[in-house]
């Protein structure tokens, strides 16, 4: 109960990561532990979310240049299209990373990037190919 109402945003990194220092002080229980996998999330977090400015530069490329052609509403409805889905994804992360234990922590949160990269590089290839 305590890991789902404490109010992670306002913690800066160095006292996430003492938080986590102090939930963990046995290895074997580390994988079981809620509120230390909730830490590590949020911990990662902190890394992956000002990285999505650079992975929106992977699909706002390719979808400037597909807006240059079919006009700006269709840029302007994709692109908020996709920033809410990557709010969802974000969203969901915190239920994925808790019943995904076996995953890195690093992983599921940097999920939602890479499959915007990805996203971004299969839209910029069909365009070329054109």
């Amino acid at each position: 109960y305590y890991a789902l109402s404490y109010d992670y945003n306002g913690e800066s990194l160095a006292a996430l990561e003492r938080s986590i220092q102090q939930l963990s002080p046995d290895p074997a229980l580390q994988p079981m532990d809620r509120t230390l996998r909730l830490y590590r999330i949020e911990f990662w977090k902190k890394f992956s979310i000002p990285l999505a400015s650079l992975t929106f530069m992977f699909i706002g490329f390719p979808l400037g240049l597909m807006a240059l052609q079919a006009g700006r509403t269709l840029g302007i409805v994709l692109g908020l299209i996709l920033a809410s889905g990557y709010w969802g994804m974000l969203t969901a992360i915190d239920a994925v990373g808790l019943r995904l234990m076996t995953l890195p922590a690093g992983l599921i949160t940097f999920s939602p990037n890479i499959l915007m990269i990805i996203a971004g590089t299969v839209l910029l290839r069909s365009y070329f190919r054109k």
